[in-house]
This record gives C-alpha cells, sequence and structure tokens, in this order.
C-alpha cells in the first residue's frame, strides 16, 4: 500500500512539473560562437561542432526539443550534436535559389535516415512562401519523403510561415496546398511586435492561435516561433524589451496551453543571444532573444528561465568557448527581427564545402514592397529574421501603412 502511494505520489509530481515545463522547446543556430566564420572565410570544422556539441549540451538540461534553421552548417552536424545528448529535433531545410540547395537537401536526408529516433520532424522553408512559394518548398518536401528509408518514412514534414501567410486571404491557395501536402504547419507569432499585453501577456498569442486555428488543422498546428528581446530598442508598436517582461511572458508561455495542442512543443526564440559583432541585424533588440548570451552565460543563474527538464536548479555552465575575436571587417547590419533572408556563410554540402551562396535563403520582405537591404548579408545567417508588420494583427493593413521592419 506504502509503495504504490509512493508511486502516485510520483506520478502526481511529474505531471504538476510536465505541466509547469509546459513542453517550452527551443530554437538554435551555431552562429554565436566564435568557431562560426561569421564574416567569411572557412571554419575549423572540428572545432565547429564540438562548439555545437556543447551548445546541445547546455540545451539538453532545459529542453527536449529543439528546432534549426539548417540541417547543417559548413558540413557540421547539428543532428549528430542532438542525439548525443537525447534532445528530439524539427531539423530545419533552408531555401536558397543558391547552388547548395541540393547540399542543404542531401543534409537532410543523410540527417534523417542516419538519426530517425531523434528527427522528429522536417521543416522545409522559414517565412518564406512569399518569396519561393508553395509549389518550390513541395518539390523539396516530395524529395526528401521519397529518399526517406527505413524509420525515417515516420518522419513528419512541414514548413514554417509567419502568422500574415497564414491569415491573409492572398495567400490561401498556396497555404492551402501546404496544408494538404504537409504534416506539421509551423507559426510564428510575436506579441512583442504587435499588441502585447503585460497584464496577460498571451493573450495576443492565443488570439493569433485561434486564427490559425479557424482555417487550418489544429493537429498539423505547433508555434515553431515565439519569444520577447531582454534588451535593446523597443518594437514599432512601443513595446519595450527587457529581462524581467521577457520572463513574464516566458512563463505566461510555459503555462500557455491550448486546448487539442497540450503535448505539442512550444519553440522559444531564441536559445543564445546573436554575437555583439553581428552586424546583419538592424535592430539592436535582435541581439537579446536568447535564454543565455552569446559566450553561453545564463541571463538568470539562480534559474528558472528557462526553467530545467528535471525541475532542479541548474549547475553552472563553464564558458568553453574562447572570446569572440572583434571582427576587423565591417559588416553589413544585423538582421531585424523580421525573418528577411539572412542566411549562414556558404553552408557546405554535407560532405563538402559548398560555395557562400549569394541568394537569400531565407524569406525576404513582401515582393510588392520590396526593402532596399533585402539583398544585404543574406547568406551570413539562418533564416530566422522576422518582419515586424507580419506579426501584427492585421498584416495586410500594416503592409498599407508602410510599415517595413523585419525581424
Amino acid at each position: 500500500m506504502f509503495n504504490k502511494l509512493l508511486i502516485l505520489v510520483a506520478a502526481l509530481a511529474s505531471s504538476v512539473l510536465a505541466a509547469d515545463i509546459g513542453n517550452v522547446a527551443t530554437c538554435y543556430s551555431p552562429m554565436h560562437n566564435p568557431e562560426y566564420p561569421l564574416h567569411g572565410g572557412e571554419p575549423d570544422r572540428a572545432a565547429l561542432q564540438k562548439a555545437m556539441d556543447n551548445d546541445f549540451k547546455i540545451m539538453s538540461k532545459h529542453f527536449t526539443h529543439v528546432r534549426t534553421f539548417y540541417s547543417q552548417y559548413y558540413g557540421t552536424n547539428p543532428t549528430k550534436s542532438a542525439a548525443a545528448v537525447g534532445i528530439k529535433l524539427y531539423l530545419g531545410v533552408f531555401m536558397t535559389w543558391d547552388n547548395w540547395q541540393d547540399a542543404e537537401v542531401n543534409a537532410t536526408i543523410k540527417a534523417a535516415n542516419e538519426y530517425p529516433d531523434t528527427v522528429e520532424a522536417i521543416l522545409v522553408g522559414n517565412e518564406n512562401v512569399r518569396e519561393f512559394n508553395s509549389t518550390r518548398i513541395l518539390k523539396i518536401a516530395d524529395r526528401i519523403k521519397r529518399e526517406l528509408t527505413g524509420k525515417a518514412k515516420n518522419i513528419k514534414i512541414g514548413t514554417v510561415q509567419r502568422i500574415s501567410e497564414y491569415v491573409d486571404k492572398q495567400y490561401d491557395a498556396q497555404m492551402g496546398q501546404l496544408n494538404k501536402s504537409l504534416d506539421i504547419l509551423g507559426v510564428n507569432i510575436y506579441p512583442f511586435f504587435s499588441a502585447y499585453k503585460k497584464q496577460n501577456p498571451t493573450s495576443e498569442l492565443q488570439r493569433q492561435w485561434d486564427e490559425v486555428k479557424a482555417k487550418y488543422p489544429l493537429s498539423k498546428m505547433r508555434l515553431t516561433e515565439t519569444g520577447f528581446p531582454t534588451n535593446g530598442e523597443a518594437s514599432f508598436t512601443g513595446v519595450e524589451p527587457s529581462l524581467n517582461e521577457s520572463m513574464a511572458y516566458y512563463n505566461a508561455v510555459k503555462k500557455w496551453s491550448p486546448p487539442g495542442a497540450e503535448s505539442f512543443p512550444k519553440f522559444w526564440f531564441m536559445a543564445f543571444d546573436r554575437r555583439p559583432d553581428d552586424k546583419t541585424m538592424e535592430k539592436k533588440h535582435e541581439l537579446h532573444f536568447g535564454f543565455y548570451t552569446h559566450d553561453l552565460k545564463a541571463k538568470v543563474p539562480e534559474g528558472g528561465y528557462p526553467v530545467t527538464v528535471d525541475g532542479s536548479k541548474p549547475t553552472p555552465v563553464p564558458n568553453t568557448t574562447v572570446p569572440t575575436p572583434a571582427p576587423n571587417s565591417t559588416v553589413a547590419p544585423n538582421d531585424t527581427p523580421a525573418p528577411t533572408s539572412a542566411v549562414p556563410t556558404p553552408l557546405p554540402s554535407s560532405g563538402n564545402t559548398t560555395a557562400a551562396p549569394s541568394a537569400t535563403p531565407s524569406p525576404s520582405r513582401t515582393p510588392r514592397r520590396g526593402n532596399p537591404r533585402q539583398h544585404e548579408q543574406r547568406n551570413k545567417h539562418p533564416g530566422h529574421k522576422r518582419h515586424f508588420d507580419s506579426y501584427t494583427a492585421e498584416p495586410s493593413q500594416a503592409d498599407a501603412d508602410g510599415v517595413s521592419k523585419r525581424h
């Protein structure tokens, strides 16, 4: 009887902990590391892989799921790093017009077939239906699906787009095609760039989630990005970044549990801040979306931001990386929140290094208005910039009003 009671107490404690953690996952890029050649050149691949391994060790204390924007970084393998620490991966497939697109797709297929227990989902494209259209997204998705073997055939395949593409009627035909053919519809929602309310941090998140749910199957929906910067200037809607407000929003997202989607991971942008010498962003707050600083320091050393997987107090993480060398070269401004087309540098193929792409792999501004900077530094970063106007309640009106900000 006593043993049964202990089991019951343990089960209740476990369920409370799971509810508190709330399936919060995180987005990841290795570009905060000094080993990453942010300003061009070739990396020491062994050193970059080691840095990624260390990042995943840190993340494994807090997250069961991680989302990437690429399947490879200069030929290094984030899936291998995730598998080593038992993290489930939503593996990104970056899309570009450049000749290294095949290398990215090949790396995706190879990673999924080699690590089918690690790759839980493959996400083709990031906020890019405006630039690439649904036909090209599905062409890549179909090729990946055909070439998955064995257990990998069970991996879900999807895409990630902004809230605006899901709710704006002009994209209904394309989004309908994606819905018909894919398993996952990832949606990125940022109350920071729209109607954030301190007294009810997730009210706008819920409202926009419900807008998408009214048009598409809940079973396919995933919150693939949300977040709140800890520093920098205010958003164009006047929302001020701060560590306290970021913590408040994070705690609210932890508890946010939309009916029918309770078990789905909710991806927080981002695990680590960008490097201070990353000038491809237009807004300083873009550097500060991470739980950790660029040099792996917890912003809240006493814990809770983020919580640990087992609920215990975190142990200090040693800074094993070398300080970021101050670059001599001037870098193009840091990509702002809107996912414009910043992409990592040369993104090598799965085996060989590919030439640095010149086309913007990540989504850029709305074609009808364009952005004078959308072609700058497009190969420097993964496609995780965000368009400010794409996160407002009425994206079409935001376009009409001439809001041309990016994330």
